[in-house]
């Protein structure tokens, strides 16, 4: 498996990045009675080989264009309409080929396991044709959602730092009052968001005060709920602690209206070193596990959040027995290879 970060600033749409590879025309036969777009697959799983497909119906010998933002908005474009991908931050635009006779025209995708839109947040696109011969826009299509998510590439975590200027505490991976608060990633430290909405989060954590205290950590994340999901967000969610003006609406660039989330989390902490022969299970509390720029609450990079209840099956055999049970947190940035 391979494993990439995200990047240590914001991450941005790269001009090129999407929709490019291969571009292909079909020429099925179609009624293009309105401008439509639809993807074959909304939540696409990032690796070599993996292909998104575009599917645009409309009036045969219109050039349609592409626009692609990170953000949803209303912007009115005289004469046929409003265009539903926000302007702020600027999307990015492309030509793709020109409508068939048959009025359909796929663009296809790949996208690599360092593609800038892996786990980047919900990608709006929208298209809008140019109509050659009167050297006008002619229509606007309907409102495409598509999220990159990390598949078999996998994203390495690490514990979420703090940004002073965005929170006041914090700096762990796992923390569990009771057993240790300052558990950070040793070894290992991969997350993996599959397709058929569900993640697996594995490596080795130990406390940075004590390392003889430490685990293997295996996290199983399931009923992912997208921005577009009409459940979205699950109920006590989002949990936003960060400092007002780090969000959206106040200035920032956090937008938790861009985060994805996971309603079930269960996992199993495997005892090392000292804690040898402890066997922990754990399962959520509270809000579901949160994705996305400044869902870790500790700093406004890409990451996560979750909030659990432990319970000790088994008790070390090293180590004097430890607390039976307990609740916690997972703080994590996705970022560090």
């Amino acid at each position: 498996m391979s494993s990439h970060h995200l990047s240590s600033g914001s991450r941005r749409l790269a001009a090129g990045a999407l929709l490019l590879g291969l571009l292909t025309a079909t020429a099925a036969a179609q009624d293009p009675a309105t401008l439509e777009i639809s993807i074959d697959k909304p939540v696409l799983a990032a690796g070599d080989g993996n292909k998104v497909t575009l599917t645009v119906r409309g009036e045969p010998g219109h050039f349609p264009i592409i626009i692609v933002g990170s953000r949803r908005g209303v912007t009115p474009l005289a004469d046929i309409g409003d265009v539903e991908v926000a302007t702020d931050p600027t999307p990015y635009m492309c030509r793709a080929p020109r409508i068939p006779p048959s009025g359909e025209v796929s663009v296809c995708g790949i996208f690599p396991c360092d593609s800038p839109f892996t786990g980047a947040g919900p990608i709006y696109i929208q298209i809008v044709t140019f109509d050659l011969a009167e050297l006008r826009f002619d229509q606007v299509s309907n409102l495409a959602v598509l999220q990159i998510v990390s598949g078999d590439c996998g994203e390495c975590v690490e514990a979420a730092p703090v940004d002073s200027s965005a929170k006041y505490s914090g700096g762990h991976a796992l923390w569990m009052p009771g057993i240790a608060t300052d558990f950070v990633f040793t070894s290992g430290g991969d997350i993996s968001e599959r397709g058929d909405g569900t993640a697996r989060m594995t490596g080795v954590v130990a406390s940075e005060s004590d390392p003889s205290k430490s685990f293997a950590i295996d996290v199983h994340l399931a009923g992912r709920i997208d921005p577009t999901d009409p459940s979205h967000p699950p109920a006590g969610s989002p949990k936003e602690e960060l400092v007002s003006g780090a969000y959206w609406e106040n200035g920032g660039p956090v937008d938790p209206t861009n985060w994805h989330y996971y309603e079930h989390v269960d996992g199993v902490l495997m005892g090392l070193d000292c804690f040898e022969g402890a066997v922990l299970s754990i399962t959520r509390r509270g809000p579901a596990f949160q994705v996305g720029r400044g869902a870790s609450g500790k700093n406004v990079l890409g990451g996560g959040s979750g909030w659990l209840d432990w319970l000790v099956l088994e008790q070390p055999a090293g180590c004097a027995p430890i607390q039976e049970s307990g609740n916690g947190d997972i703080n994590v940035d996705f970022g560090g290879e």
